[in-house]
């Protein structure tokens, strides 16, 4: 995770380059010599050459990978045109899905595969080379099919996040149903798809409570500078409605909880309860040295308008990091834009004195910049304030790219919830 350099303020403006110079690009837009009906948006991520992947489902048939380049057109030699589009058992339907670099250069996606028969759902990995072929020593052909735990634990959708490891390793991260639970389950597999079998039970560790009726959930994870497994959901107790926001930290060998984070009584856990209401948390980044930061919301009613952002800040022992915030920082959106609307922290920037943070909801998206330690909206961010809004409206969760010189913030979403449709906004980021 790269932190943006010492500053005491941060400007976005949108990026004239970057589309038709709105700062704005639509999968529709960039492939338009493309039959399909339907183009959502199901993972994207930021390259180290300054490119940015981009994954779908297309006609929920297939899945698609295609790479843009600095300006958004898509990179010809990219696969066949720019884009790579397949299936990973036959007869079935294939899905995209979130996306990662390894540090080698290979891609892995993240998807699954649905047999059309009984629906069951299977989470699949794709590894391809930096140029869209195949990586056909990992797997089978460049692909691994993942079985689920048992015969009593199915999942409904694909996998939640996935991200690679220095040693060529994957991590994936799944959520399977029980009967009665739902159960975030994570999964390490090694540089030529084998299930790396010192993590965990074969390869595959489950996020337990210890309660029999108790849920959890992971939404993302990353690898931390000094080898660490760092990751953000929630868990639930039945039949409580409410959630907790859940932060976990594993050691990356063993997949064992980290003892030296979180309670004593409860090893590599950490639990965020801000009131009785229900939190949840959607990322988690490492922002300097032993410091991090999340994102997601808590209730602070019984309405589901009176959801307000959340962000927490915390050190390698999940104690409060003072520097940032010494308690969950809690925000509605500025009354001018309707702080009745209910608010989720989809993502989020760490930069040193301010966090850059996205949402949206049926009224329309936007991002936002929260000053540290004062926690209020940072006034000088752009134009409009300390909150940039777009009238497009999305039920998805966006995501968050930055890169450094020259600073570039990429906000990729769905639009148009009735047919979700791809989107990447682009704002420059002066310091």
């Amino acid at each position: 995770m790269t932190t943006a350099k010492k500053a005491t303020n941060i400007r976005a403006t949108i990026d004239a380059t970057w589309g038709s110079g709105q700062g704005k690009l639509q999968l529709d837009d960039i492939f338009q010599d493309d039959p399909a009906k339907s183009r959502p948006l199901t993972g994207s991520t930021l390259l180290r050459d300054k490119s940015l992947l981009v994954t779908s489902t297309f006609d929920n048939s297939s899945f698609f990978i295609s790479k843009l380049n600095h300006l958004g057109a898509v990179d010809l030699a990219f696969g066949v045109e720019g884009r790579v589009m397949g299936s990973f058992l036959a007869n079935e339907q294939a899905a995209g899905g979130p996306i990662a670099e390894g540090a080698d250069g290979r891609l892995f996606m993240a998807g699954s595969t649905t047999n059309g028969k009984s629906s069951e759902v299977s989470p699949a990995i794709l590894c391809l080379d930096s140029k869209g072929n195949r990586v056909s020593s990992f797997g089978d052909n460049g692909q691994v099919i993942i079985d689920p735990p048992n015969t009593q634990r199915l999942t409904k959708k694909g996998p939640a996040f996935v991200f690679a490891l220095p040693d060529g390793s994957v991590i994936v991260g799944v959520d399977y149903h029980t009967p009665a639970v739902l159960r975030a389950h994570l999964y390490k597999f090694d540089a030529q798809g084998a299930p790396v079998k010192a993590f965990g039970t074969d390869g595959r560790v489950e996020i337990k409570h210890g309660l029999r009726h108790a849920s959890t959930s992971l939404s993302d994870g990353c690898v931390l500078d000094n080898g660490l497994l760092l990751f953000a959901g929630y868990e639930k107790y039945e039949p409580d409605v409410n959630t907790d926001g859940l932060v976990v930290m594993l050691n990356s060998d063993s997949g064992a909880p980290h003892e030296n984070f979180g309670h004593p009584e409860r090893p590599g856990i950490l639990v965020v309860r801000y009131n009785s209401r229900g939190a949840e948390l959607n990322t988690v980044r490492q922002r300097a040295p032993n410091r991090f930061t999340a994102s997601g919301y808590t209730n602070m009613g019984n309405a589901l308008s009176e959801r307000y952002g959340m962000l927490i800040a915390f050190d390698e022992e999940g104690k409060p990091d003072f520097d940032v915030f010494g308690s969950p920082n809690i925000m509605p959106l500025p009354a001018d834009l309707g702080s009745d609307r209910r608010v989720n922290w989809a993502d989020h920037v760490p930069f040193a004195d301010n966090i850059v943070v996205s949402g949206g909801d049926e009224k329309g998206n936007y991002i936002a910049c929260v000053k540290a330690r004062s926690g209020g909206y940072n006034s000088d961010f752009s134009d409009a304030g300390g909150v940039i809004p777009r009238e497009e409206t999305t039920d998805s969760l966006s995501r968050l790219h930055y890169q450094q010189d020259p600073g570039k913030l990429i906000v990729a979403l769905n639009i148009n919830p009735e047919n979700p449709l791809g989107c990447l906004y682009r704002y420059n980021i002066a310091q």
